[in-house]
């Protein structure tokens, strides 16, 4: 066989990598053995549930990994660098970020929150890019502009704090690509991301592959993403690897079972409503004393807005929501859905009281709420639980897992120790988490853990009305049908409302009835679920869904 034909080097060989954490005396063994290589130019997808092992294959390539883990391997190899054997953070400096650009799920840890963006991406640029300030002034601009930033002036300005999660996402994949790299690790890129920008940011990293070269390792648990971005799947379980291979081989027929019920689990727009199992609704309970009929509102918004000064970006000021009416009615579910800066997420912060409307009114059951305040405001949040986008930092990591999921009772109801503690171990089995995780602190969760410790907490009050904001992007593709089941199961059983804010007009069409669309803060379009999809009106929405990978 001549040199032509013989496969090339690759840039990452991994082989026998084996990660353990030791926790009091105890060693849980989180990697077992992974071996995988990735050709330059290659993309690679590692994919699998939350706690599977991606993010500890992740910080050991990067050199991150914690004090309390151990690390074995026979070899992990970068190029010409033996990356377990560096020891010292000068040695990995000589790597990480200038040689191997890392993007991660979490922009709100990521981005220094007392930084403007500009500065922190000219950083990256004169730290590994070698140009002086001014050029790389223009040059961050530039890779701003690349990302989908609209204002790159504007943005670069800015504090993190003044961007929506969707903007801090690119700002974060504009520092992984201000290096000149030759492996980028993308944990989660797009998770946080509407469909059409998560579009961009794809294309966007394939153009980097086939013009420079570059090869990438992307984390995900969108297997539609891995289906259509990567040419090589691996699929972990339980920190071992069950099958490899090419990306089109192993869709068309998977050979294990776990990764057929993963495939499976994916959302697509092509499902119908999920319908409650036939034992919640054998559970459903009567509707409690002075709740609202279903059918009936039970949330109502009439012609809010909400404007922010430009402070720091400009002059004047945006409008994130304009004169958007709305109401949900009981028992049923509304799906926000629109890109990100939209003003999905401060519509529902509007609708629970978090953020007063400058206009506008909020009713709830009839009630106008929108200056509550007192009893009325405690009141009403008793009745109104949310769920925040990012478990990273809605969740005290001062407190243990129980203490997180029992904060509500004890602050909005009377309940005893007894009667705390058995409501905390029912939520925990309702999202799937065992038992033994009330002891621990959330900061020992995988992401998907702690987005299902906050569903619990919400849960745990049985309130009338859930606001839901992006609450299954942080999930595995299994987990996601899970918490969406429970919900379906929740609804049916306790009558609840929801307000749910998402990017995915595929978990839309799994859980509610009807749809509004957001563009700019304005309704382009509200109505039934199944109509939107059949026959959209307007051609935002007809982007949206073409957008769907």
């Amino acid at each position: 066989m001549t040199s032509e034909h013989q496969p090339p080097t690759p840039i990452l060989d991994v082989r026998d990598l084996s990660i353990a954490y030791t926790r009091g005396r105890e060693s849980v063994t989180a990697v077992d053995s992974v071996s995988f290589a990735l050709a330059p130019g290659d993309r690679l997808a590692i994919i699998g549930e939350s706690g599977s092992g991606k993010s500890s294959i992740v910080n050991s390539l990067l050199g991150l990994l914690p004090e309390n883990s151990r690390r074995s391997a026979t070899s992990v190899r970068f190029d010409d660098v033996d990356l377990s054997a560096l020891s010292s953070e000068t040695d990995w400096n000589q790597v990480r970020g200038h040689r191997i650009a890392f993007i991660p799920q979490d922009p709100t840890i990521a981005l220094d929150p007392v930084m403007r963006i500009g500065p922190q991406v000219v950083e990256t640029l004169t730290l590994h890019g070698g140009l002086e300030r001014r050029a790389a002034r223009g040059r961050t601009l530039e890779l701003l502009d690349q990302v989908g930033i609209r204002d790159p002036e504007r943005v670069f300005r800015a504090h993190p704090h003044e961007l929506s999660g969707g903007m801090r996402q690119r700002v974060l994949i504009a520092i992984a690509l201000a290096g000149d790299a030759e492996l980028i690790i993308a944990d989660e890129p797009t998770s946080g991301l509407d469909v059409t920008v998560q579009g961009v940011v794809l294309d966007l990293l394939d153009e980097v592959v086939r013009s420079h070269g570059v090869s990438v390792v992307l984390i995900t648990h969108d297997l539609a993403v891995a289906g259509a971005r990567a040419d090589q799947i691996l699929v972990l379980q339980d920190g071992r690897i069950i099958e490899s291979g090419r990306t089109a081989e192993i869709l068309a027929a998977p050979r294990s079972a776990y990764t057929r019920r993963m495939l499976e689990a994916a959302p697509s727009i092509h499902h119908t409503k999920l319908a409650a199992s036939a034992e919640a609704r054998e559970r459903a309970v009567p509707a409690a004393p002075g709740g609202s009929d279903r059918g009936q509102s039970l949330l109502e918004l009439r012609g809010v807005v909400k404007e922010y000064s430009r402070r720091g970006l400009g002059q004047g000021t945006f409008r994130a929501v304009d004169e958007v009416s709305l109401a949900v009615p009981a028992g049923s579910s509304l799906g926000i859905v629109g890109e990100s800066g939209s003003g999905k997420s401060t519509l529902a912060r509007i609708a629970t009281g978090i953020v007063r409307p400058d206009q506008g009114q909020v009713l709830y059951r009839g009630e106008n709420v929108t200056h509550r305040r007192g009893a009325v405001k405690r009141r009403l949040f008793s009745q109104m639980q949310y769920v925040f986008q990012n478990p990273y930092s809605s969740l005290d990591p001062r407190f243990s897992v129980a203490e997180v999921i029992a904060e509500p009772l004890d602050a909005l109801q009377a309940t005893s120790r007894s009667e705390r503690d058995r409501r905390v171990a029912e939520v925990l089995d309702a999202v799937g988490l065992p038992a033994d995780i009330a002891r621990r602190s959330p900061t020992e969760l995988s992401g998907g853990q702690r987005q299902r410790v906050a569903i619990a907490r919400a849960v745990a009050l049985r309130p009338p009305l859930l606001v839901l904001d992006e609450p299954v992007s942080a999930l595995d593709v299994t987990v996601q049908a899970q918490i969406l089941q429970l919900l379906a199961d929740l609804q049916a059983e306790f009558s609840l409302t929801y307000l749910f804010i998402t990017h995915d007009l595929a978990v839309v069409r799994l859980l509610c009835d009807d749809a509004l669309v957001l563009e700019n803060g304005h309704v382009v379009e509200h109505r039934p679920v199944a109509d939107l999809f059949a026959d959209p009106a307007e051609d935002y929405t007809r982007a949206l869904l073409a957008a769907i990978p």
